[in-house]
Order: C-alpha cells, then sequence, then structure tokens
C-alpha cells in the first residue's frame, strides 16, 4: 500500500498476527517492508503477535509505504496505520486476508 502522510502528524503503525508468529518461519516466509518519507524505517518478519513502528511527522506530505507479503495463514494478519494523538484511523488493511488455493 502507498500513500501520502499529512504533513506534521505523529503516525503509529500496527501490524498485527493473531496466531502469534509474525508473517513467517512456521507457516510460510513472509515478511513486510515500510518506506517513509524516502526511506526504509524497518523490515522483518518474526515478530510475535504485534509489530508497533511510530513514525515521526515530517515537513511536508511525507510518501509511505508497506509492502507486506503474508505466510500460508493470511487470515490472521491485519494492519492499522492510526494518528498518535487523536487516535484517528488514516489507514488499514480492507480486510483480513484470505487464502485462495491457484
Amino acid at each position: 500500500r502507498r500513500e501520502c502522510l499529512t504533513k506534521n502528524v505523529l503516525v503509529t503503525l500496527l501490524i498485527n498476527d493473531q496466531y502469534g508468529d509474525g508473517v513467517c518461519c512456521n507457516w510460510g516466509n513472509g515478511s513486510f517492508s515500510v518506506h517513509y518519507d524516502g526511506s526504509q524505517i524497518s523490515t522483518g518478519n518474526d515478530f510475535s503477535n504485534l509489530r508497533t513502528l511510530c513514525l515521526p511527522p515530517s515537513q511536508d506530505h511525507a510518501p509511505f509505504s508497506l509492502d507486506l507479503t503474508l505466510d500460508h495463514t493470511p487470515v490472521h494478519t491485519w494492519w492499522i496505520l492510526y494518528d498518535s494523538s487523536s487516535k484517528t484511523e488514516l489507514l488499514r488493511s480492507l480486510t483480513n486476508y484470505q487464502q485462495v488455493k491457484i
């Protein structure tokens, strides 16, 4: 997902895996990468239930991207991005992800 975030807003990104193994390892090889304001600020896959990232305010509308590759049980994973001060939701995963057989 790629968006531009409002300037001067401190935002928090939560990535949740209800199963508790992040998006990797026991059930596949998922991963995530977060880019914000031109820099990669976090990457990973093994975070148990919850990964929380605080993104600092920018002086301008800052580009934000979340690249998320899910494991074999995607229904356990969701994410949300919110304004840390007002607790207002800015972006979220559209729904719980579904496993699709090809």
